[in-house]
């Protein structure tokens, strides 16, 4: 992809059951993470990583939502995958800003959520 970036941003996603924790030792496992990039020539990339999520068994593909809107499906197997979309290759990809939301879902139940923030 050529030219300089313009926004790098990433949301780091974490068990939705576990937002609850006591302490930070012991706090939210990270489950995923999504990493967004914006270059000057309008082209923009999303990298989707999901790693040892607990799903429904039977689960092959999951969602994933940018502020409550569905942007794809991401293929899993054992919980894990990966996905790597860009614009220059015909991919829609959302405009992402800092604080926007991100969560990854399967079916109805969100299993891990997260905010993006600067790179």
């Amino acid at each position: 992809m050529g030219g300089r970036e313009i926004a790098d941003l990433e949301a780091k996603l974490f068990d939705a059951e576990k937002k609850g924790c006591l302490a930070i030792m012991v706090g939210p496992r990270r489950r995923g993470e999504i990493d967004y990039e914006l270059h000057h020539d309008g082209n923009a990339r999303m990298k989707i990583s999901l790693k040892a999520a607990r799903l429904p068994e039977g689960t092959r593909t999951v969602t994933v939502f940018v502020n409550d809107n569905a942007v794809t499906d991401l293929e899993v197997k054992e919980g894990s995958g990966y996905l790597r979309l860009e614009s220059a290759r015909g991919d829609a990809i959302p405009e992402v800003h800092v604080e926007d939301t991100a969560s990854i879902r399967a079916g109805e139940k969100t299993v891990c959520e997260g905010s993006f923030h600067r790179d």
